[in-house]
């Protein structure tokens, strides 16, 4: 009898590390006695600084008279375990001569911040101590006071990776909108023709007019209001080279810019300064078509890309560029902080060919640019940021940063030019829609109006909305509303004024009138001879208090937010609005459901042939596709799909499931990738019954 085979031992390992990462952070309250003579309870936040990948604020709240608490804010939104820190504040003698010591707190445990709580919850803030030591007439040194925070977040590695399951299911692909939009632009493939020829230096481009306004507010008064170009399929493109035009209908379409990205270079250096001033270049081409055609997301790339390339030679170019453009203050502001980073940085501008140049073409713009660069040199000193690093126990370098918060108000006006108001009363500006304006800065804080018409269409109502996260704060905004009189009489007789605490916390973030103005008033007095309307809003806001992480020396460029892509969201705007649907459907012998053919050609074009085939046959059900076998709930579920990529939820786990199953037999016929996301919603709870 052969012997049993000895099993082989196995032998396994796995590590666990924990260290502290440390973050340190300075906040000067500038206005100290403001606070404290209030008479009421209120607080101070600190700008966001980062420490251990966690980002966090510093909120001092003050009482009567005194400064009551100072508490440590978690303002991460997304964290799936809980956050473990240690913390301790230290505020030092002002004077710097050494006369008293400095004050200051540990905590002796570490505080937990639960992973499950919600970004509003109290479990988000710890409440720290103010040191022992502290006196205000000890550490308040020219109205000012200065916090040292210190915070250490536990960082735990558990370097043995879990398991996975085989799921047998297959990942969709990413969303293709992009992708399929830029097919129409492809004339060998396009499965629906332009309907529309720019020329552009004698160039003809083709392109299609419900595209175009559904993505250009300027498009959209042309081709969709009472303009000529509505009805010609010919336009000319003045002021703008084919390449520039090009371009920008690439973006129209894919939300993409033609220009290869600062992170890829190549192994020539000539050819990668060559590369990033063509970049360059294109953005400044770029930057004047998106303002042109109020393309706000590509204006803001393209002020990111100028940004990036700022340096002695491209600095004054770029405020030439941005002189007169005011939804471009981010990009100006990062030239003007370049500029007043150090007097060498100034005396090289100065001594380029580009500062001759400019001194001799403008004088008043050079003049504009020397106060604003001595304007920020004489803010710095409330508004610097810094950050150094040193080497602790858990080998991980600390980050360290500073804010200060300035108690004076900050005070900015806004003019919203809506040209052709006629047209846009006939087009956009309906009932239940709205018009907004570009982003504006003041106080901190990015701003706009947005004006809609009120039923039964007699007046216009006029709004500001606050577009920056408060937080837990009351933004308290001063506001005057008014017409400009065409006529320029002064001051002009509409104005109107409120005084507003905006909170989200209350879901107050927009506040106006709904019956600014009526309409036959507007048309009558103050629509100009271009047939144009401009209400200025003045606003007047307490300073909010800024932080930036800067490494190594000089000054950092500032942060210019874009916002995420939107092609999805334009597009599901045209099957919500209704605006230029073509084609209808008959499902279920009753139901009606429209869409856009243009739509359906370039994201469902099995559904796409469907409708040119009963085109050929004729239709029957009066003009409309029958749709025979599918629930009405589910065609319309497949056409959701097609206009944003995304699943519609039926507001249950159980309806959603059902939901994909039947959108999962309809997309094999439909559209491209439907069927992955279907199967991928069966995934969660997955049984015989559900499996596929």
């Amino acid at each position: 009898m052969a012997e049993a085979a000895m099993e082989m031992p196995q032998k396994t390992a796995s590590t666990h590390r924990s260290a502290f990462v440390r973050g340190t952070h300075q906040f000067d309250i500038v206005g100290y006695s403001v606070r404290t003579a209030l008479g009421v309870s209120n607080s101070v936040r600190s700008g966001a600084f980062d420490a251990g990948g966690r980002t966090w604020a510093l909120v001092c709240c003050f009482e009567p008279r005194k400064l009551g608490s100072i508490c440590l804010e978690l303002l991460s939104t997304y964290i799936t375990r809980d956050v473990v820190a240690m913390a301790s504040l230290r505020i030092d003698d002002p004077t710097g001569a050494g006369r008293w010591p400095a004050a200051v707190w540990r905590s002796h445990e570490a505080h937990t911040f639960p992973a499950r709580s919600s970004a509003s919850s109290s479990t988000r803030t710890w409440e720290l101590s103010v040191p022992n030591a502290f006196k205000e007439a000890r550490y308040v040194h020219d109205d000012r006071l200065t916090v040292h925070c210190t915070v250490d977040v536990l960082e735990e590695d558990d370097a043995t990776p879990a398991k996975t399951r085989n799921r047998f299911v297959s990942a969709p692909p990413p969303p293709s909108i992009s992708q399929d939009l830029q097919r129409l632009l492809e004339a060998e493939e396009s499965r629906w023709p332009p309907d529309v020829t720019f020329v552009v230096e004698g160039t003809e481009i083709q392109a299609h007019k419900l595209v175009l306004s559904m993505r250009s507010p300027v498009f959209r008064a042309e081709f969709q209001g009472s303009m000529k170009e509505r009805f010609t399929r010919s336009v000319r493109i003045d002021g703008m080279s084919a390449s520039t035009f090009r371009a920008m209908l690439r973006f129209i379409y894919t939300d993409e810019l033609p220009v290869k990205p600062k992170g890829v270079a190549s192994q020539d250096a000539c050819r990668n300064k060559h590369l990033a001033r063509r970049r360059a270049a294109m953005a400044r081409d770029l930057l004047v078509a998106a303002d042109r055609y109020d393309l706000e997301r590509l204006r803001l790339m393209c002020e990111s890309i100028l940004s990036e390339s700022i340096d002695a030679t491209t600095v004054l170019a770029t405020l030439a560029l941005v002189d007169g453009r005011y939804s471009c203050w981010q990009l100006e502001a990062s030239c003007i902080e370049y500029l007043a980073s150090g007097p060498g940085t100034f005396a090289a501008v100065v001594a380029t060919p580009e500062y001759q140049e400019l001194r001799e073409s403008s004088v008043s713009l050079v003049a504009d640019i020397a106060e604003k660069v001595a304007m920020h040199k004489l803010a710095g000193t409330c508004s610097s940021c810094s950050s150094s690093s040193s080497t602790i126990t858990s080998s991980v370098r600390p980050k360290k940063s500073s804010c200060a918060y300035t108690a004076v108000a900050a005070r900015g006006t806004h003019e919203f030019t809506i040209p052709n108001l006629s047209t846009v009363l006939m087009g956009t500006l309906d009932i239940g829609h709205c018009i907004h304006s570009g982003r504006f800065h003041v106080g901190g804080y990015n701003w706009w109006l947005f004006v809609e018409v009120e039923e039964p269409k007699v007046h216009l109502s006029v709004y500001l909305q606050l577009l920056t996260d408060p937080g837990t704060d009351n933004v308290v905004a001063a506001t005057t509303l008014d017409v400009a009189d065409p006529n320029n009489k002064s001051p002009s007789p509409m104005c109107k004024q409120f005084t507003r605490a905006f909170s989200k916390e209350k879901e107050e973030m927009a506040w106006g009138y709904p019956d600014f103005i009526t309409l036959e008033s507007a048309k009558s007095q103050y629509v100009g001879h271009d047939g144009s309307l401009t209400i200025c809003c003045h606003v007047e806001v307490a300073s909010k208090p800024e932080s930036a992480s800067v490494v190594g020396g000089g000054a950092a460029a500032a942060t210019i937010t874009m916002p995420p892509s939107n092609i999805a969201w334009h597009l599901e705007q045209l099957l919500v609005r209704e605006q230029g649907l073509d084609v209808e459907f008959l499902v279920e012998g009753e139901t009606v459901l429209r869409a856009h053919r243009l739509v359906l050609a370039a994201r469902a074009p099995a559904l796409h042939e469907q409708v040119a085939a009963a085109a050929v046959a004729g239709m029957d059900g009066g003009g409309r596709v029958r749709i025979d076998g599918m629930r009405a709930v589910v065609f319309e579920a497949v056409l959701h799909f097609v206009y944003t990529d995304q699943l519609p939820s039926s507001g249950g786990l159980r309806d959603d499931m059902v939901m994909a199953g039947d959108v999962l037999a309809a997309a094999a016929g439909t559209v491209w990738r439907g069927s992955r996301p279907c199967a991928r919603t069966f995934w969660p709870s997955p049984s015989p019954r559900r499996m596929l």
